[in-house]
C-alpha cells in the first residue's frame, strides 16, 4: 500500500512495478520452498518421513501465506505493467 501510495504521489509507476514484482517473486519462492515444490519426489518423501505431523502443518501453512502475499503483489506489477503500456 505505501508502494502505491509513493508511486501516486511521484507519478512513477516502473518504481512499484519493481518493486511489487520483486516482492512478489520472492514470497512465490519462498512458498515453493516451503512446499518441497523444487525437490525431486523421492526427496521429498524422505523429508516428509522423518518431519511430524506438527512440522508438516506448520511448514505449510508458512507455504500458503508466503503464497497469499507473493501472489496480489505481482498481479499488482503485472496489472501495472500492462495499464501504463495503454
Amino acid at each position: 500500500m505505501v508502494i502505491l501510495i509513493l508511486s501516486l504521489i511521484s507519478k512513477n509507476f516502473t518504481f512499484l512495478i519493481y518493486v511489487a514484482g520483486i516482492i512478489g517473486l520472492v514470497f512465490l519462492l519462498l512458498a515453493g520452498i516451503f512446499s518441497y515444490a523444487f525437490v525431486s519426489g523421492d526427496r521429498m518423501r524422505a523429508n516428509q518421513a522423518i518431519e511430524s505431523t506438527i512440522d508438516r502443518n506448520q511448514r505449510l501453512k508458512w507455504s500458503a501465506i508466503c503464497f497469499l502475499i507473493g501472489l496480489p503483489n505481482l498481479f499488482v506489477a503485472v496489472l501495472t505493467f500492462i495499464l501504463s503500456k495503454v
